[in-house]
């Protein structure tokens, strides 16, 4: 067996794709015949968005969302970096240089908050696919990194034949669709503060060591972003060959370190520690 990469770079597999199948062509020997031709296709999920803004302009002090204070619990992301997998493995790094220090800006008067949004694409899963933001503060203390996880988004076609049930009653494009069985899917996108994100986001905020925000941030009725400051520069790192481990949080205690390492592995078997 050859492993080969294919690099759809020319031609770009639009962002809004429904329908997703990814079809390979093999011509050459197989087996004893010379000049063979052998087709395969993968049904693999449609463009999945995942954001991480910052967030820091609150946060969580154990028990409600309080406002922060610029310098403390209100900062801006210097580096970010985004993983997946258990164990972690670095997909995503922003790395500002030059005229423009920081990763992910706060919400500060004519400033938006920093957004990162990158498009995944990934084969039917056999469980839950595990992301890491890791922002880093300098100096520390930096922001915790947050886990989060998605199956990846199925999106139906508008078009495609569906039963009267199927319509009905969609499903929520999480759950995995039974072999043979009719089903449709709708996955509108996700708004937080006023803003359209995407199919799963994570925000970065300061918070208690090993606590997560159990409110949702719309819930907790925080006031809605004017605008973000979506990114547009940053390094894609899926594709290194071998995969780089995700680095260890900056500053980090051992502590912080495994807890981090902990809900990954968790949360990949379907199970929450927070």
């Amino acid at each position: 067996m050859v492993d080969k990469v294919f690099d759809f770079s020319a031609q770009p597999i639009p962002v809004n794709a429904v329908d997703l199948f990814v079809q390979v062509v093999y011509r050459g020997r197989l087996g004893d015949e010379l000049d063979g031709i052998a087709v395969g296709n993968l049904d693999v999920r449609e463009p999945t968005f995942l954001t991480i803004y910052n967030g820091s302009d609150y946060y969580w002090n154990g028990s409600v969302w309080t406002p922060g204070n610029v310098g403390t619990t209100t900062r801006a992301a210097d580096y970010l970096h985004i993983c997946s997998g258990s164990p972690s493995k670095l997909i995503y790094r922003l790395v500002p240089a030059g005229g423009d220090p920081q990763a992910l800006s706060f919400l500060s008067g004519g400033i938006n908050p920093g957004v990162v949004r990158l498009a995944v694409i990934t084969s039917p899963p056999t469980g839950t696919r595990v992301y890491r933001g890791q922002p880093t503060m300098d100096p520390p203390p930096s922001a915790e990194p947050r886990v989060f996880t998605n199956k990846g988004t199925i999106r139906q076609a508008g078009r495609e034949l569906a039963s009267a049930a199927s319509m009905a009653a969609p499903m929520d494009c999480i759950v995995e669709q039974a072999s043979g069985i009719d089903a449709w899917c709708n996955a509108p996108a996700q708004r937080r503060r006023g803003q359209i994100l995407g199919d799963v986001f994570q925000a970065i905020y300061y918070a208690p060591f090993g606590q997560v925000a159990m409110v949702d941030v719309d819930a907790a009725g925080l006031p809605p972003y004017p605008g973000l400051n979506v990114r547009s520069v940053g390094e894609i790192r899926f594709d290194d060959e071998p995969q780089v481990n995700c680095p260890s949080p900056p500053a980090a205690t051992s502590t912080i370190e495994e807890l981090t390492i902990l809900r990954e592995q968790a949360a990949a078997e379907g199970i929450s520690v927070d």
